[in-house]
């Protein structure tokens, strides 16, 4: 059975590659000027942890309602 794919996961996954082609024409910039690698290292970085922290705020809140139905359905069975 084919799983459908999440949204959240693809623009992760999008965000994710953009950054591997985006740091390779990073370091061949930083590669020809040096002084460029404060700019460099907050163009690998501010995406990436921008990306990782909604994927995880948005997991966190996933789970917080599959954990309130498992709740809730414990309560039925005891009464």
């Amino acid at each position: 059975m084919k799983q459908k794919k999440e949204f959240s996961k693809v623009i992760l996954a999008l965000v994710m590659v953009c950054q591997f082609f985006g740091v390779g024409f990073g370091a061949y910039i930083v590669k020809s000027y040096p002084e460029m690698l404060g700019e460099y290292l907050t163009f690998i970085g501010a995406p990436v942890a921008v990306a990782i922290a909604f994927y995880s705020w948005k997991a966190k809140a996933e789970n917080v309602i599959k954990l309130d139905k498992r709740q809730i359905e414990k309560l039925d069975k005891v009464q």
